[in-house]
């Protein structure tokens, strides 16, 4: 089986049409602080895209800073302020700037995350976790934290239709309402798992079955399928 050096750092991959690669680079002065990069199935470097700001050290980690959906790719990088677009040939077509209600984190945490929490500067704002998922129909689901009010919030957005909704993970959601997104199945239903310390939190812990109990209280983590109109 053949085999090949990446001759960059990168964070993760996708695959584009006509076998090209598309990567999200760590900060390096040796790609020019480029965030993308687009490669022949060779991993020959075709084209660089999106500068990190300068003074960048990152140190949130973006599960799925690609995702794919009926519109094109979008590619986020957390605590960044923006999502970015991409059609299947990895070219940049357009651009979301997350605003938060209760204002976004400290500047600083944008360029060094670890720091900016060291230092305790995490103690006001809003970011997401992770690329949101997008629905065929257009409603996004998405992760937050809020600092200011020490929470966890899953958001599902129609852009088409300026309508959101805010779940925060709390006492009295069910365990069917708690969406940590993961994935998207075939169908376009949102994937999400669930732990023992979200699922305690719940009202109806108490009525899952036993073996469900069981499962969690031995680390395991159970998937829950949504459908969201």
């Amino acid at each position: 089986m053949d085999s090949k050096k990446i001759p960059f750092e990168s964070r993760g991959f996708i695959l584009l049409n006509n076998n090209k690669i598309l990567f999200n680079l760590e900060p390096s002065e040796d790609t020019n602080n480029y965030q993308l990069c687009i490669t022949d199935s060779t991993l020959k470097p075709l084209k660089y895209m999106l500068c990190y700001p300068d003074k960048y050290v990152g140190g949130w980690v973006t599960n799925d800073v690609f995702l794919r959906n009926n519109n094109g790719i979008s590619y986020y990088n957390s605590p960044a302020d923006t999502i970015y677009r991409l059609d299947y040939d990895g070219n940049l077509v357009g651009k979301r700037l997350l605003s938060f209600a209760n204002g976004t984190i400290d500047e600083s945490a944008k360029l060094n995350f670890v720091g900016a929490e060291q230092q305790g500067k995490l103690t006001n704002g809003m970011h997401l976790l992770n690329n949101p998922f997008e629905l065929p129909n257009g409603i996004c689901v998405m992760e937050v934290t809020d600092y200011s009010n020490k929470g966890a919030y899953v958001v599902t957005l129609n852009p088409g239709k300026k309508l959101h909704r805010a779940e925060k993970f709390a006492d009295h959601m069910s365990i069917y309402d708690v969406i940590v997104p993961c994935a998207l199945s075939r169908n376009n239903q949102v994937i999400s798992y669930l732990d023992r310390e979200l699922a305690e939190k719940c009202y109806d812990f108490d009525m899952m079955p036993d073996s469900l109990v069981k499962a969690l209280d031995e680390g395991n983590r159970l998937l829950v399928i949504h459908n969201i109109h």
